[in-house]
Parts: C-alpha cells; sequence; structure tokens
C-alpha cells in the first residue's frame, strides 16, 4: 500500500490535546464540528482512547480485513463475477479512507487554528463604523449551521494536499469563532479555486485592505497587462479591475479621524475635520473579501503599511498604525505601533 494511505493515527490523540486548550467559548462549535469530521467526540476523551486502543495497528492489515470481510458478505448478496465484486470493495474502502484521512488532517489543524489566541482567518470586524463583530458569548450561543457542515465535509474530505487541506482549516477556525462568518457560495467557490487563480489572489491579497485595493498599488504605472486582474474579476472577485470607476472617499471627523480597521489592527489618519481624502481603487467583492482573509502568506500589518502609504495625500496630515485595545460604542482605545508619515 503506498505512503498517501497513511493517516495521520493520532488525530484523536492530538485533538484531545488541544481541545483542552481552546477557550472554553469555542468548546461546543469545536466539538459538533470536529465530531463531523474525525466521528463522535461527545463523550471526549473517553470514547477517543477506547476507539484509539481497539484500532489495528497496521494500516495496511486493518484495511486487508475490511476489505475481505466486505467482500465475502457482497459475494453472498451479488450474483456477479467475485472479482469484479473484490475489486468494487477494494476502491470503496480505500476512497473512504482516504476521505478519512483528510478529514482527520483537517481537524487537527484547525484546532492548533483555535488554540494559537488570533482570529485564524483574519476577518474584518468593521470599518470606520467600528463594528466590533460577535462577542464571546454571542459565539458561545451559536453553532454552526447543519447545512453548512454538510457542504462542508462534501468538499474538505477531497482536500489531499497540504495547501488545500491548510485553506479549509482556516475556513473551519473561522467558522468556529464566528458561525455565518462564511456562506455556502464561499465553499462552493473554493471546491473550484484553481491554482493559477489562487496564486495570483495571494499576490494582490498582500496589498489588499478590508474591501479594496489601492489602483497604484494594483496597476503600478510599469504593468501593461491586466488580463489576471481580468480573470480575478471573472472569478467573482474583484469588480473595476481597470481602476477608472472606484473611488474610496473617506470624511474627517469633527475630531480630525478617519479610520480603516481590519481584524484587531487600525489604520488611522488625521486630517482637517470636515474635509475628505480620496484614493482609486479596484474593489473587492463580498466573496472577495471572504477568500481574502483565507489566503495564506498574508499580514494585515504588512498591508495595512503599504495601503497606508499609497493613500497619502495633502489632505492627510498623519497615519498611523495601532493595535485595538477596547471598544465602547463608535470610541475605539488602541495601542499605537508605528508612524507611517506625520
Amino acid at each position: 500500500m503506498s505512503n498517501e494511505l497513511q493517516a495521520p493515527a493520532d488525530a484523536p490523540h492530538a485533538i484531545q490535546h488541544w481541545l483542552s486548550a481552546i477557550p472554553s467559548a469555542l468548546i461546543p462549535g469545536s466539538v459538533k464540528a470536529l465530531s463531523r469530521l474525525i466521528g463522535a467526540i461527545a463523550d471526549y476523551p473517553a470514547a477517543l482512547l477506547e476507539r484509539e486502543t481497539a484500532k489495528v495497528k497496521s494500516h495496511s492489515r486493518s484495511l486487508d480485513q475490511v476489505e475481505s470481510a466486505i467482500a465475502k458478505v457482497a459475494a453472498c448478496e451479488a450474483a456477479g463475477d467475485e472479482a469484479i465484486v473484490a475489486r468494487a470493495v477494494e476502491t470503496l474502502v480505500r476512497k473512504q479512507y482516504r476521505k478519512q484521512v483528510n478529514r482527520d488532517a483537517i481537524a487537527v489543524e484547525t484546532m492548533k487554528l483555535l488554540t494559537d489566541g488570533t482570529d485564524a482567518s483574519g476577518d474584518a470586524v468593521g470599518t470606520e463604523s467600528g463594528d466590533p463583530g460577535a462577542s464571546p458569548e454571542e459565539a458561545e450561543a451559536a453553532l454552526i449551521d447543519d447545512d453548512w457542515l454538510n457542504i462542508f465535509e462534501r468538499f474538505a474530505e477531497d482536500a489531499s494536499s497540504e495547501r488545500m487541506q491548510g485553506l479549509w482549516s482556516r475556513v473551519l477556525a473561522g467558522e468556529i469563532r464566528k458561525p455565518g462568518r462564511y456562506s455556502s457560495r464561499t465553499l462552493r467557490f473554493l471546491s473550484e479555486f484553481s491554482q493559477a487563480d489562487a496564486l495570483s489572489f495571494e499576490e494582490y491579497a498582500r496589498i489588499a485592505l478590508f474591501d479594496f485595493i489601492p489602483k497604484s498599488l494594483a496597476i503600478p504605472e510599469t504593468k501593461k497587462n491586466i488580463a489576471d486582474l481580468l480573470d480575478l474579476e471573472a472569478a467573482g472577485l474583484i469588480s473595476d479591475p481597470s481602476g477608472l470607476g472606484l473611488t474610496r472617499t473617506s470624511t474627517f471627523s469633527a475630531s480630525g479621524l478617519a479610520y480603516i480597521i481590519e481584524g484587531d489592527f487600525i489604520l488611522m489618519f488625521r486630517g482637517i475635520p470636515g474635509t475628505t481624502m480620496q484614493v482609486i481603487i479596484i474593489g473587492l467583492t463580498p466573496l472577495g473579501r471572504e477568500v481574502l482573509h483565507l489566503m495564506p502568506g498574508r499580514d494585515i500589518l504588512s498591508a495595512m503599511r503599504l495601503v497606508g502609504k499609497a493613500m497619502k495625500s495633502e489632505a492627510t496630515l498623519e497615519a498611523t498604525i495601532g493595535r485595538i485595545t477596547g471598544r465602547s460604542g463608535a470610541n475605539i482605545q488602541f495601542q499605537p505601533l508605528e508612524t507611517l508619515w506625520s
């Protein structure tokens, strides 16, 4: 049997370890989601240990025993050729085994993401409105929708590459933290996301913030071919790739502030109260916004530095990046991390 069939045999033990380390508010949602991937863990941890102890140590021998047992029953029930029945059973068993290997890998990686203390998806929680997103209490009360889990399980179990398993892990971790974060349309899109489009969008994700990409970053003067942007528009991720029709306008408040929030970070601009600053942009669609936060290697702070500098104008007197430390209504407290210009 090839090495690709070697399952992470310690997956349930790993789940047991990480499940005890995640925030308590996330445990109900985690148990429900992971039960669908690796089997019932409602009676955790005793059932896991019992199940592992009963496993046959050799996966090759296990598969052979299962195939042999099923083949005997199937041969009795079927009037067809025993050899054909045996091959059909072998194909079925090994196919399901591969899917379980994929589900176990995604479950373990999801738990790693949930225990790191940060929002694995980097989902945007607001713009100038300062929308705080779901509170821990709301997250605890909400559980992942069963229909959503059905769709997720169907797509995730076919993710055999490390890249796709990492992608589905980030999706599940984000959904556990905030049920309803990723739409079923996004799941279907990800299942068909081409390697070429994914690599292209990863590059633009590094210069995108919240729901836009400054045109000056996406289409610098040296860029003459925008075929990749047109492909991303056709995929439904961005709008107006020519960067000619969309303008992002922000008005400085009475205290001379305007800001953009993504995740736990804030990009703060200071200017003359009542004046506006504008930047020509390429917009991200709702689908694009969801996929943006799943791209590997994206760094929100790095994106804020690039976008903040691209938005520099005569109307802005200062730009600062900070980490949000608290919120009270429209008031946001943050710790300054660096000044882009002043």
